[in-house]
């Protein structure tokens, strides 16, 4: 991955230390206050999009990104964060990945 990258180095956090979705969106609103550049936004987005990306990344940095461009006022981006993520999950194996898939096209629909 990017370790400087701070949007990747939160969803690696994350996953490390089980951060509750309270502590999560906190910590989103933390990183929004220190700043960070588009190209952050995108490179974080697609290397979670990458094959190789472990699913609960994929899915912890597609909510990050969401909450940003949802705190950022960017709403019409919302949808299409979620519907992306579901889309990569779609393609991998396994029950977890069916189940986030779910989630983030559920999420999807509620911003389309």
């Amino acid at each position: 991955m990017h370790p400087s990258n701070p949007i990747l180095a939160l969803a690696e956090r994350e996953l490390r230390e089980q951060l509750s979705p309270q502590q999560l969106r906190q910590e989103t609103e933390s990183l929004l206050e220190q700043g960070f550049s588009e190209q952050d936004l995108a490179e974080a987005f697609e290397a979670a999009r990458d094959a190789t990306c472990p699913t609960p990344l994929l899915d912890t940095v597609g909510q990050i990104c969401a909450h940003i461009v949802a705190v950022a006022g960017r709403d019409k981006f919302i949808g299409s964060i979620h519907f992306s993520v579901a889309s990569v999950l779609g393609k991998r194996d396994g029950r977890r990945r069916l189940r986030l898939a779910v989630q983030h096209y559920q999420q999807a629909c509620q911003w389309l």
